[in-house]
């Protein structure tokens, strides 16, 4: 190591015998002297640890303060038919966890509050056990199901008859797939977090117009405010909606992701405060699992997010769940084989 040490000390000294830097001393450099330059250099490169260890600990208790900030801004509400964690003998899938994802009603009113025309978002999002990939599947919030004590009624009338719970316990009945945690979007704040994060890039299929703004066909950069105009679109068909929804979070995640907006102590307080204000979950999610949450959703809009929508149909003016595909689909939502499914199905 001394050897080394002294031969930088005699490059920069412009020695120019290079040869004899790991033999004899060099004419005119004695031991003192070789021992006062490689004190030096061990000093800069203790101070050089020093400084990085330092930068380090200030990264860490930055990243600590803003979830901090996040787990204590974002509101609970007590959520009942909750399955156990993952890990306790009694989760729903074994090697992941099941957030049931909504919607609240107001998403996508503006400042003058106009109501949307678009009912609850109503999603489960499976998160594999090792965190490195996520399957979105949304559930139409019309679809008419058996809702306990209700009878039949449209999914996302559920919250408004008995709150997060009967809806959690619905969604059970409906997909036998067990609900570890609870949370909800308001997408009336969805435009700061998207503003926040710079704006989202959408690749439109078509020109089209929605209230009152136009988005011309290709690439579009969007702001917050145009990117819940354009996911709220009130001439669309619900599965459309479902999916240019889907799109807006995939973006929104996805830059998130790709920015590292997370890993970066500065971006990560303005995220991390966006997103608390427009989160709502289940009493028992603690810090951490909502530090693992932010994770997931960013992960949402990576290569290793997979989104996909319930099969249905409409008879008269209701919209129903094909049994059997459904059925395969929540199956492979279980058992965490959503990727296998949607290969095979693909080859067939």
């Amino acid at each position: 190591m001394t050897d080394v040490i002294n031969g930088a000390a005699e490059m920069a000294d412009g020695s120019p015998d290079r040869g004899a830097r790991r033999g004899a001393p060099q004419e005119g450099l004695g031991t003192q002297g070789r021992s006062r330059k490689a004190s030096f250099a061990r000093r800069v490169a203790a101070l050089g640890g020093i400084s990085a260890l330092l930068l380090s600990g200030v990264v860490l208790a930055g990243s600590y303060a803003a979830l901090a900030r996040f787990s204590s801004n974002v509101r609970r509400v007590a959520v009942a038919h909750l399955a156990a964690a993952p890990g306790s003998g009694r989760d729903s899938a074994g090697n992941g966890q099941i957030v049931l994802f909504t919607s609240q009603d107001t998403a996508g009113a503006n400042a003058a509050g106009r109501k949307a025309a678009a009912p609850a978002l109503i999603m489960l999002l499976h998160v594999s056990s090792n965190q490195q990939s996520a399957v979105v599947a949304s559930i139409p919030a019309t679809a008419v199901v058996r809702v306990p004590g209700h009878g039949a009624t449209e999914l996302g009338k559920t919250v408004t008859i008995g709150g997060p719970s009967l809806l959690v316990q619905t969604v059970e009945q409906v997909t036998h797939v067990r609900i570890n945690h609870y949370a909800q979007l308001d997408f009336g704040q969805v435009a700061n977090l998207v503003d926040t994060i710079g704006g989202v890039d959408l690749t439109l299929p078509r020109a089209t117009m929605s209230y009152g703004l136009n988005f011309p066909a290709g690439d579009n950069h969007l702001s917050g405010t145009a990117a819940t105009e354009y996911a709220w679109q009130p001439s669309l068909s619900e599965p459309e909606r479902i999916l240019r929804q889907q799109s807006l979070i995939r973006a929104a995640m996805g830059k998130i992701s790709d920015g590292h907006l997370l890993t970066d102590p500065v971006a990560m307080f303005g995220v991390f405060s966006a997103l608390a204000g427009m989160l709502t979950v289940d009493s028992d999610f603690t810090s951490g699992q909502l530090a693992a949450l932010a994770r997931e959703l960013a992960s949402m809009g990576s290569e290793s997010g997979t989104f996909l929508t319930a099969p249905a149909f409409t008879i008269g003016r209701k919209v129903m769940l094909r049994t059997t595909a459904c059925r395969n689909l929540w199956a492979a939502v279980r058992s965490g084989s959503v990727l296998a499914l949607m290969a095979h199905s693909r080859a067939r």
